[in-house]
């Protein structure tokens, strides 16, 4: 009677080949398989598979030393085979790769190994506020009930992609972006243009410009976007001078001593309220 058997140990390293400490699509990782024949005679066409390496999409190969089938190896040998491994945005999304490798042959039964590869996450998305004035009476000024126009851009910055991303601004809904609100999904490099409508009211034209926050927020994590429009503002007085003569003596003759009595009409023909107004 002969005792037969094989072990197996696989390990993976995460190669950073953006060398920015995160893990990215394309990028990949490298294992070796190292077995051992722990059998007091050889055992012959030794096999190494994993079909997380040799099945589609990446459809590698996995290479030991002589040929995988290893054609013989030795009572207590052991070969060290390699392989390699490209990431998929969903092994980036999930934050880790896990998988098990197999090695067998004619005269043993099979042995596995499994292994999980931690993978760095770059999560991260920027918004951008950009607000234009609508002059709906054409006059070139801003008036109460015109309106400034938002877009609102959200873009995947980071390596993950974003799921439920909600645009929010309080002083500003309905929010409106393709797919709806929250975005659904954002992958990496991405971008959507969301899009809402502010209603001018008198103390924007009296400050002669809207500021306002928005934000995005997938996640419990959030960042925001901010624009300050500038609204034309018409400024003028009108001033409107009228005199009485007073006919004191009532004899239909001005005479020294008599009087005239003068009404200043003053109108504010702006769109804004102005203050200090002074009549010399």
């Amino acid at each position: 009677p002969r005792a037969l058997g094989l072990t197996l140990v696989k390990t993976g390293t995460f190669n950073d080949e953006g060398a920015d400490g995160f893990a990215e699509a394309g990028e990949t990782i490298s294992y070796t398989f190292g077995v051992t024949n722990n059998s007091a005679v050889a055992v012959t066409g030794v096999t190494v598979t994993d079909p997380l390496i040799t099945d589609p999409p990446n459809s590698g190969s996995i290479s030991c030393p002589g040929g995988n089938p290893i054609p013989s190896l030795g009572a207590g040998a052991a070969v060290i085979c390699t392989g390699s491994y490209i990431l998929t945005q969903a092994d980036v999304d999930a934050g880790q790769v896990d998988n098990t490798a197999t090695a067998d042959s004619n005269e043993t039964d099979a042995t596995t190994d499994d292994e999980t590869v931690l993978l760095a996450q770059n999560i991260d998305w920027t918004i951008t506020k950009t607000g234009v004035f609508q002059d709906e009476s054409g006059d070139g000024f801003a008036q109460v009930g015109e309106t400034i126009d938002y877009t609102l851009a959200v873009e995947n910055t980071g390596f993950v992609t974003l799921t439920n991303v909600a645009v929010t601004d309080p002083k500003v809904t309905p929010i409106t972006c393709p797919g709806g609100n929250p975005i659904p999904s954002l992958a990496p490099a991405a971008s959507v243009d969301c899009t809402a409508t502010y209603t001018l009211v008198q103390a924007d034209i009296d400050a002669g410009s809207r500021s306002n926050t928005a934000t995005a927020t997938s996640g419990g994590t959030s960042d925001d976007g901010s624009d300050d429009v500038i609204l034309p503002r018409a400024l003028g007085l009108t001033l409107v001078k009228t005199g009485t003569f007073n006919d004191e003596g009532a004899d239909g003759f001005a005479e020294a001593g008599e009087t005239i009595s003068y009404t200043f009409d003053v109108t504010n023909d702006s769109a804004v309220a102005v203050t200090v107004v002074t009549v010399t």
